[in-house]
């Protein structure tokens, strides 16, 4: 067996990463390589996020004088889920004089999604949470796409199965053995054991509370959570600060904790707030709509805006171009 060298150890390391993180496929990148050990192994497959080129020269601004421009009553700078949500609510209340812009030559943003000969797969957001009471807006949609199929006797929407999949049986491995869930379990003492079950019983407490405003602690939207004081001062301390301060410091929960951070935000405890670390922490349980695993939210939005709007706004809602081009101005009416 040929031996690896660090640098190609370090290559590979990184190459990994990348393919977990963007969730590449085989089918789709065949032909590309993204390093070789020099012996004849390669990985197929390349690095994909946004097309910083492409926003290097908007930021440079080195693009020639407009020859033409288009004038239109709406701009929506951005096709991720705000922008064609944006989108999708203008041409459903019957508005079309607008353009949707990207910078990607195809919609979905951060819910961006690709396809190879077998499957789609996600490259970014890939599940919707179950809705809360405060998800007006996002339940509306729901209806139109026909995701809610209608409201049980206590007024709990009713989803289409096809649109649910329960959450995955995660298991951890650690000192040698396997255990079920995430939360380290394994080897704990009696003083963390007692330690985990007080922080899973204050993020409880968080995720019951009702705010002298009478909002709950933590809804989604964002802007609907209870203003309360002390809610806020969350916002304004580090999730491991928070913990320190409140005497968690059992290292696997905080292992725990931060890998909730990592996974949903991109970022470590640390670099997240408690007041956002808190409202991801506790082990979710119910199932959940998972349309956008396939692009399939973006996707219907975007056909949606096509079918309904005009074909100067549809073009661009549905991806068939980027940005205008360097010689096109664009002026809102």
């Amino acid at each position: 067996m040929s031996r690896i060298t660090r640098k190609q150890f370090l290559a590979l390391g990184a190459a990994s990463l990348g393919l977990a993180g963007a969730g590449l496929a085989g089918g789709e990148l065949a032909g590309r390589v993204l390093f070789s050990t020099g012996e004849g192994g390669a990985v197929p497959g390349e690095l994909v996020g946004a097309s910083s080129s492409i926003g290097h020269r908007l930021r440079g601004g080195t693009f020639a004088a407009p020859g033409d421009i288009r004038r239109t009553d709406v701009v929506i700078v951005g096709g991720g889920v705000a922008g064609l949500g944006a989108g999708y609510r203008l041409a459903r209340a019957g508005y079309d004089d607008f353009l949707l812009l990207d910078l990607e030559a195809a919609p979905g943003g951060n819910a961006a999604s690709g396809r190879n000969e077998v499957c789609a797969f996600p490259w970014g957001a890939h599940y919707v949470p179950l809705l809360t009471q405060e998800a007006k807006a996002v339940r509306a949609l729901f209806e139109d796409f026909g995701i809610i199929t209608g409201y049980g006797p206590t007024g709990v929407p009713v989803y289409d199965e096809y649109a649910l999949c329960a959450d995955p049986t995660e298991r951890l491995y650690r000192y040698g053995r396997w255990q079920d869930g995430l939360v380290p379990a394994i080897g704990l003492t009696a003083e963390e054991e007692a330690e985990t079950g007080r922080f899973f019983a204050t993020m409880r407490d968080f995720r019951r509370r009702v705010g002298s405003d009478g909002r709950r602690a933590f809804a989604i939207p964002l802007d609907l959570s209870s203003q309360d004081a002390d809610l806020m001062a969350l916002d304004a301390i580090a999730m491991t600060a928070w913990m320190e301060r409140e005497g968690y410091r059992s290292p696997g929960l905080a292992w725990y904790v931060d890998y909730c951070c990592r996974d949903d935000y991109g970022t470590r405890s640390k670099d997240v707030s408690a007041w956002a670390g808190s409202i991801i922490s506790p082990p979710a349980t119910a199932g959940r709509p998972m349309p956008a695993s396939r692009g399939w939210s973006p996707g219907r939005k975007a056909t949606a805006i096509s079918r309904t709007a005009s074909p100067r706004s549809s073009a661009r809602a549905c991806g068939h171009g980027r940005l205008p081009l360097p010689s096109t101005q664009l002026v809102a009416a």
